[in-house]
């Protein structure tokens, strides 16, 4: 499969599908229906957007869990004003993590061989080399999160305005 190289980091937007470190320091980034190859890990990765942001990736999981109480493997939310969700499916630290964005998933099933097909809003669906049950327990970890800080803020909004 051919990709566009990049030199610098794109910035992750609505449109940003996923982020897949394939190996040491060199990641897919799938936005739309474009990917590109990046060489930089997928934590240097969402760390620097989340430095854009106005964190890092590290303060942004230690928000998160201080609104979940999620021990490990914490979703966050990049940027509150576009309501940008990431999850990882693996550790932090492992090479070939993957981070999804809650934000452009449609739906999600269980297909052969233990892989899951994810189908995106933008009609793009792709298939993963890890389990239905490990990225089902991903995606209700971010919505959680999502739903937690949104609804929060709403009910701010309604007491407020």
């Amino acid at each position: 499969m051919n990709f566009d190289i990049l030199e610098e980091i794109e910035e992750i937007t609505t449109n940003t599908n996923y982020i897949i470190e394939i190996y040491k320091n060199t990641s897919i980034i799938c936005s739309g229906n474009m990917k590109y190859k990046i060489n930089k890990s997928a934590k240097n990765i969402i760390d620097e957007n989340c430095k854009n942001f106005g964190s890092t990736l590290k303060g942004r999981i230690d928000s998160a869990k201080s609104k979940t109480n999620f021990k490990y493997k914490t979703p966050i939310i990049l940027s509150e004003q576009l309501k940008l969700v990431l999850f990882p499916i693996g550790n932090y630290e492992n090479a070939q993590n993957a981070w999804f964005s809650l934000k452009t998933i449609a739906n999600y099933r269980s297909i052969k061989n233990g892989k899951t097909e994810v189908r995106f809003t933008n009609g793009l669906v792709e298939e993963f080399d890890f389990s239905y049950y490990r990225f089902k327990n991903q995606y209700i970890k971010a919505m959680s999160l999502y739903m937690k800080y949104y609804d929060r803020q709403f009910a701010q909004q309604i007491i407020f305005n």
